[in-house]
């Protein structure tokens, strides 16, 4: 949520792409989603949430905005959507974050594979991305985490805010998840044994991708209104599909 109309998440929640041919599979309607908002439980949750996490509220979308080289261009490059809702969000109370960590989000528990219903955060380490990941002859609009470690991103997460905190205890979104290893994968290698019962060391993954909003200013300034400086002085408008 970068505004009370405006929530930052994955393209590929909405465009369903085959990478490997660069087609474009499925498109999704704006009007089958809603945006759920101040409060870390959803309310048609199955589970019971925790006590500190307040209920979310829901509101309709009025539009979508994807880059439109995300439709052409590689699965990893420009996977990024700005949600327009059609009410203001409004809190009326103060969302705490209660842990200081980096990545929230809502995604499956790789032990159960069943979608969490509250707000869950994990800690990561940025490492290389793999050249494989980069865009050689485009600015690079990546972000790579570590793998290896107690959490990780999971079926569920795309389109989660990539969080750090500064020193005056302002909260910034630097990447929203893009893509990362099949967190199944990731479990059972993080509980490998050897064959004297040991853990296996050495496991080397691909690592976690997120967009870097640094290479989005523009479009979101464009697209959501929210710009730095003289971002839309003689700057040439990127084109955008609107869902």
């Amino acid at each position: 949520m970068i505004s009370d109309r405006h929530i930052l998440t994955a393209a590929h929640c909405f465009v369903q792409k085959d990478c490997e041919r660069g087609a474009v599979t499925q498109i999704t309607n704006s009007k089958q989603w809603k945006v759920y908002y101040g409060g870390g439980c959803l309310p048609f949750a199955k589970h019971t949430c925790p006590t500190f996490q307040q209920i979310a509220r829901s509101v309709t979308i009025k539009n979508i905005a994807i880059p439109a080289s995300y439709l052409t261009e590689s699965c990893l490059h420009n996977d990024i959507a700005i949600v327009t809702v059609k009410l203001k969000m409004v809190l009326i109370y103060f969302l705490n974050l209660t842990f200081t960590k980096f990545l929230y989000s809502r995604g499956s528990d790789p032990t159960k594979m069943r979608k969490a219903t509250a707000l869950a955060t994990i800690n990561v380490t940025r490492v290389d991305c793999i050249p494989e990941m980069l865009i050689t002859d485009e600015v690079s609009d990546q972000l790579c985490t570590s793998e290896l470690q107690e959490g990780n991103m999971c079926s569920g997460d795309s389109g989660a805010g990539l969080m750090y905190k500064t020193g005056d205890d302002i909260w910034n979104v630097v990447g929203v998840a893009s893509a990362g290893t099949d967190c199944r994968i990731i479990n059972i290698a993080l509980n490998m044994k050897d064959e004297e019962g040991m853990p296996v060391n050495g496991i080397s993954l691909d690592g976690s991708v997120f967009i870097d909003l640094r290479a989005h200013s523009r479009f979101i300034c464009q697209y959501a209104g929210l710009c730095f400086g003289s971002e839309l002085d003689n700057q040439r408008k990127i084109k955008a599909v609107i869902l």
